[in-house]
């Protein structure tokens, strides 16, 4: 949707399927999909073919976006908890249509 923000966080591979699907094949513009990394970063936005090595210290980074999340209301938590739900589910459902054809 044009008029929501998605915010979802997790390991690399997932949050780069979850961009892509939401940038390229709902339309999503890239300034409304928010992120966070609990590990190694990079711009999963980019096409990028090569990965960062693991971390032996697992870190979290913020954008400004998230920042803002985590402290506000109770109802913008549970807004973060759906975008994470929903974005899964793009994915899958992007996943599914993909292996049928």
């Amino acid at each position: 949707s044009k008029d929501c923000e998605f915010y979802f966080c997790g390991p690399a591979g997932f949050m780069t399927a979850v961009h892509k699907s939401l940038n390229k094949q709902w339309a999503v513009p890239a300034a409304q999909l928010h992120y966070e990394y609990f590990g190694p970063t990079q711009d999963i936005g980019a096409d990028n073919t090569t990965q960062r090595p693991p971390s032996s210290c697992p870190f979290a980074t913020f954008d400004y976006h998230t920042r803002l999340m985590a402290t506000s209301d109770k109802q913008s938590r549970t807004r973060l908890v759906v975008a994470v739900v929903v974005a899964t589910s793009a994915v899958l459902a992007a996943s599914l249509m993909r292996s049928k054809k």
